[in-house]
């Protein structure tokens, strides 16, 4: 993980089975997840959360990647 200076900390921790809550603290206004399923090439889309903290997302899938962006 990279982190941006002055960004909040994004942070992912097991919720029931088969899901995860992403969430960031502080937690900052501007700032929106983005989720990818590739990082090669990356097509980064704002998660249909969007600017909620945190978000519980389905874990079951092979891979995702996630990230905060404030535009």
């Amino acid at each position: 993980m990279v982190q941006t200076p002055g960004a909040p900390t994004l942070y992912i921790t097991q919720a029931a089975p088969g899901s995860a809550t992403i969430g960031w603290t502080p937690p900052t206004p501007g700032f929106a997840l983005q989720s990818t399923d590739s990082l090669s090439p990356t097509n980064w889309v704002n998660a249909p959360s969007g600017t909620n903290n945190p978000v519980t997302v389905p874990a079951t899938l092979p891979a995702g990647f996630y990230r905060l962006f404030k535009p």
